[in-house]
């Protein structure tokens, strides 16, 4: 499958908009700044999609099943030391900060990954008109190669051609860069692609 760039930028709106609602959620979260980088959407097949993200980094990455009418996973992805950081500014801990993944963290990563998810993918689903909610968090921890490899290479529900809309969302003081991923599942991708008028 090749994306022509009205499809690609009408891709990179909705990864938009979904971030933007995201960014404002997380900015009142730890009570700072957040900004969104420029979306990526990309087709890759499925047995690229580890070396189309690689990373020398340990990364957290808490996953939701998206049901509904679109089905297919969304993670949000956060370095694990950036992880940390994360956690302790919620909880107020600057004077004992995180050094291991414990616990707490998952706990705590796993509500803010349901605050922002929740708000991520209902802007989206208000934008295409579809329903989409969060399931239950599940949370990897480990390299993105071994994340995405457990999480969407290993999934037989995942097609052969996977559409990836990837956003970053930046803190203003540079300590916090998560990502989402979101990879619709076949059907999930031929909804958006009619909703948004790109067949």
């Amino acid at each position: 499958m090749k994306l022509n760039n009205i499809q690609l930028d009408a891709l990179k709106e909705l990864g938009n908009i979904g971030a933007g609602h995201a960014a404002t959620a997380l900015s009142q979260l730890i009570k700072r700044e957040i900004h969104i980088q420029v979306p990526v959407s990309c087709v890759v097949k499925k047995e690229q999609i580890i070396s189309s993200f690689p990373s020398k980094a340990d990364f957290i990455a808490v996953e939701f099943m998206i049901l509904g009418e679109i089905t297919g996973k969304n993670l949000f992805f956060i370095e694990m030391q950036e992880g940390f950081r994360l956690v302790d500014r919620i909880m107020g801990r600057a004077d004992s900060p995180t050094a291991e993944l414990n616990d707490t963290v998952i706990s705590t990563l796993q509500e803010v990954g349901n605050i922002l998810t929740a708000n991520y993918l209902g802007s989206m689903g208000d934008m295409l008109n579809l329903l989409m909610i969060p399931s239950v968090p599940s949370l990897y921890s480990g390299k993105t190669d071994e994340i995405i490899r457990n999480s969407i290479e290993k999934d037989p529900q995942s097609s052969e051609e996977i559409l990836i809309i990837k956003t970053n969302l930046v803190d203003a003081k540079m300590e916090f860069n998560p990502f989402f991923m979101l990879v619709p599942f076949e059907n999930g991708m031929n909804m958006i692609f009619n909703k948004l008028g790109l067949v």
